[in-house]
C-alpha cells in the first residue's frame, strides 16, 4: 500500500531476508524486557492465520519502506467488537526516527481505515507507555486524544489514545 510518494508498506513475510533483518533490528533496539514493545518476530511466528493471503489490511503486520529501504513496522489489529475499534502498533528504526515517517503513516492509515471501513471501525486505538514522551507527542500531532484512563498491562499504567471521525467535544 502506497502511503505517500516515497513511503509505502507491505505485509511482513518471514521468508524475506529484509523483513527478518528489520524485525531483528527493531528487537535489538527495543528489548521487550525494557519496554512495552514485545518481540516482533516471535509474535509473528506464533500467528496461526495466513495474513499474507488476506485481501485487506486488517489483522496484519507490515514493513514500512521509504523509497527502497525498510524504516519501520506497523501492525493493524483485527476489529474488536462490540466497540468497533482497531489497534495500531508501530516502531521505527532508531536511525529513521524524527523524519516524519511515523506521523505520515499514522495519518494516512488512520484516515484510510476510518473512511474505507466507516461502517465497521468507529475508532483507532494506540496504547502508549506514559514514559514514552515522543510517542505521546506523535499521537497528539496526528489527532489522537486520550481520555486519561490508564489500563493495566504488566502492572504498568498504559494510556490509550484514540482517534475517531466524531471525537468528544470536550477534548
Amino acid at each position: 500500500m502506497q502511503l505517500t510518494d516515497n513511503l509505502w508498506m507491505e505485509k511482513i513475510n518471514l521468508n524475506k531476508n529484509t523483513h527478518v533483518w528489520l524485525l531483528d533490528t527493531l528487537n535489538k533496539e527495543n528489548p521487550s524486557n525494557q519496554s512495552f514493545i514485545w518481540d516482533f518476530k516471535k509474535e509473528i511466528q506464533k500467528r496461526t492465520d495466513d495474513y499474507l493471503t488476506r485481501p485487506d489490511i486488517l489483522y496484519s503486520p507490515f514493513a514500512l519502506y521509504s523509497s527502497e529501504h525498510p524504516v519501520g513496522y506497523l501492525e493493524i489489529s483485527n476489529i474488536f467488537y462490540p466497540e468497533n475499534y482497531v489497534c495500531l502498533i508501530y516502531a521505527l528504526l532508531k536511525k529513521e526516527q524524527k523524519k516524519g515517517y511515523a506521523s505520515r503513516t499514522l495519518l494516512t492509515v488512520s484516515k484510510y481505515l476510518l473512511t474505507k471501513y466507516r461502517q465497521e471501525i468507529h475508532k483507532i486505538i494506540l496504547t502508549i507507555d506514559p514514559d514514552n514522551k515522543e510517542s505521546i507527542a506523535l499521537a497528539k500531532r496526528c489527532g489522537f486524544y486520550t481520555l486519561d484512563t490508564p489500563i493495566q498491562i504488566e502492572q504498568k499504567g498504559i494510556y490509550t489514545y484514540e482517534k475517531s471521525l466524531t471525537p468528544p467535544k470536550n477534548i
